[in-house]
C-alpha cells in the first residue's frame, strides 16, 4: 500500500502536526533542493485564505503552480463549462505549469467536491474512471524531464448535513464518502499516496463551514498541514541512506508475484522494511501490497496482488526491529526458468533493479519461488537451478550468497516430483535451502492462497535467518 495519511482523530492530528511544526520551526523546505508542485483542484484550493496558499507559507523556498478554480471538477462539465472539466485543460495545466517551472515535481489534486454534486449522482461510476484516466494522462504526458513528477491524490473533504447544503449538493455527504474510498484504492493501484482528508475533518468539519461546503481559514490550515506532513514523511522515509540496510532480492513467477487476494491484514505498510521503488527522486518507500508493483517486468499492476513477500518481510521485521531492510522485488508471472536464464531479459532486470540498490547496502540473501511452469519437465531443472544460482553469486561477487527456495502447491498431483526433485538442492549446493509447502492450499490449483502466501513468507524468512546466521 502506498503511504496514506489518515487521522481519524483531530486531536491526534492537531498534535501530530504540532509536533511537525517544533520540528520544522513553522516553515520549511521539506527538500534540500526546492521542489516544483503542479496544484489541481477547486475552490477550497482557490480561495486567498485556501489550504494552497497556506501551504505556499509552509514552503517559502519550494514552488506551488496552482490551477485550482471554483466549480472544477475530475470529467464532467460542470454547469455545462467545458473549463471547469480537468481532464480536458490538463495538458493546459501541465504544458503551463512546466513552461513557468522548468521541472514538475509533484502534481498535488484535490478534487471531487463538484463531481459528488446532485446534478452528477447517477455518474458516481464516471468519477471513478476519470480520475483514473487523469493519473494515466500525467504520466504519459511529454515531459521535457526525464523522471515524471509524483501524485498525491488527495480525497475531498466532507460535506455538511443536507439541512445546511443547497440544493445542488444535496446528498453530497454519502457520495463524498464513496469518492474516499475509491480515491484511497486507486491511489493504491497506481501507485500514488494518498492524503484522507475526508477522514480527518468528518467529525469536526461543521465546526469549519457555513455552508457545509467551503472550509474557513482554519479549516484550510488543517487541509494544508495534512499535505506538509504528507510531503515531510517522504522525507523521514527517505533516510534509509544515512545506514547501510540489509537488502533481499525477491524473483521467480506469479506465486512470487502474488495472486492471492489482499486482505484487511494485509493493508499496512512494514515500519523498518523498505521497498526498491527504482525512482531517482524516491528509491525507497516502506513496504506494502502489493509488493511486486515495481518489478520491471511484471505483467499489468492489476495483476499484482498478496504474495509471499510481504509475509517474508513482516517476519524479517519481527526478528530485526532495529534495522533497515530492503526488498528488490522483481517477479513476473507465467514464466520458466529457461526464461530466467543468465544473460537473458529477466535475469538481466534482476540483476539491474539490485545493483542499483546496493549503493544503499548489502545483499544478504536471494529468495526463488518459480517452477509451476516447469512442473513437467522437472528433470532438466535442477542443473539449470544451480547455474543461475552460481551465475547470481559471481555477478554479485559473493560465492556463499544464501539463496533460498520453495516447494510449490501440491493440490496438483503433477507437481509432486518436481517438489520431491527440489529437495535435493542443499545437499548439491551450499549455502541453500528449501522451503515446505506442507499445509498450504491454493485458490485455483496453482495460485497460493492469502494464509498460505503469509505462512509461506514467515517461513522464507525463518530458513533465510538460519542461513545467514550459519
Amino acid at each position: 500500500m502506498k503511504k496514506i495519511i489518515n487521522l481519524p482523530n483531530i486531536k491526534s492530528h492537531f498534535l501530530k502536526i504540532f509536533c511537525v511544526g517544533l520540528f520544522l520551526s513553522g516553515t520549511i523546505s521539506f527538500s534540500q533542493n526546492p521542489k516544483n508542485i503542479l496544484v489541481l483542484g477547486d475552490s477550497n484550493g482557490a480561495l486567498d485564505y485556501g489550504w494552497v496558499n497556506q501551504l505556499k507559507n509552509k514552503l517559502p523556498n519550494d514552488h506551488l503552480f496552482n490551477t485550482s478554480r471554483p466549480g472544477n471538477t475530475i470529467g464532467f462539465d460542470n454547469n455545462g463549462r467545458v473549463e471547469l472539466n480537468t481532464l480536458k485543460n490538463l495538458d493546459h495545466y501541465l504544458k503551463t505549469a512546466q513552461d513557468s517551472l522548468g521541472r514538475i515535481d509533484y502534481v498535488i489534486m484535490m478534487l471531487g467536491t463538484n463531481d459528488a454534486k446532485y446534478v452528477f449522482k447517477d455518474r458516481q461510476n464516471e468519477v471513478v474512471s476519470n480520475m483514473k484516466l487523469l493519473i494515466t494522462q500525467i504520466n504519459n504526458y511529454n515531459f521535457s524531464f526525464k523522471t515524471k513528477p509524483h501524485i498525491i491524490i488527495m480525497s475531498p473533504p466532507p460535506y455538511g448535513s443536507d439541512n445546511t447544503l443547497a440544493k445542488k449538493y444535496q446528498g453530497g455527504l454519502k457520495r463524498v464518502k464513496r469518492i474516499t474510498g475509491n480515491f484511497k484504492k486507486i491511489a493504491r493501484t497506481c501507485n500514488c499516496d494518498f492524503v484522507n482528508v475526508y477522514e480527518a475533518l468528518k467529525n469536526v468539519f461543521n465546526q469549519y463551514t457555513k455552508d457545509g461546503v467551503h472550509l474557513e481559514k482554519e479549516g484550510q490550515n488543517v487541509i494544508a498541514n495534512l499535505v506538509l506532513a504528507q510531503l515531510v514523511k517522504e522525507k523521514s522515509e527517505n533516510k534509509y541512506a544515512s545506514g547501510l540496510m540489509d537488502i533481499y532480492l525477491l524473483i521467480g513467477q506469479s506465486n512470487m508475484a502474488g495472486r492471492a487476494p489482499i486482505e484487511s491484514i494485509d493493508q499496512d505498510s512494514i515500519n523498518n522494511v523498505y521497498l526498491f521503488t527504482g525512482k531517482n527522486e524516491r528509491p525507497w518507500e516502506k513496504t506494502a501490497n502489493p509488493v511486486n508493483k515495481y518489478s520491471t517486468v511484471r505483467k499489468a499492476i492489476t495483476m499484482q496482488k498478496l504474495g509471499l513477500g510481504y509475509g517474508f518481510a513482516k517476519e524479517l521485521s519481527a526478528q530485526y526491529p532495529d534495522k533497515n531492510i530492503g526488498l528488490v522485488v522483481n517477479a513476473r508471472g507465467g514464466t520458466s526458468i529457461e526464461e530466467w536464464a543468465p544473460g537473458g531479459k529477466l535475469y538481466s532486470a534482476a540483476l539491474h533493479q539490485t545493483k542499483k540498490a546496493l549503493k544503499y547496502g548489502v545483499l544478504k540473501g536471494i529468495v526463488w519461488h518459480q517452477g509451476e511452469s516447469n512442473a513437467s519437465t522437472y528433470k532438466s531443472y535442477m542443473p539449470k537451478l544451480i547455474t543461475l544460482i552460481k551465475s547470481f553469486r559471481k555477478d554479485f561477487k559473493n560465492k556463499n550468497l544464501p539463496f533460498i527456495v520453495g516447494q510449490l502447491s501440491s493440490d496438483n498431483p503433477i507437481r509432486n516430483s518436481f517438489n520431491t526433485m527440489i529437495l535435493q538442492l542443499p545437499s548439491k549446493l551450499k549455502n541453500t535451502a528449501v522451503i515446505s509447502s506442507e499445509g498450504t492450499k491454493t485458490i485455483d490449483n496453482t495460485h497460493f492462497d492469502s494464509n498460505s502466501q503469509r505462512l509461506l513468507g514467515k517461513r522464507y524468512a525463518k530458513e533465510l535467518t538460519k542461513l545467514i546466521k550459519n
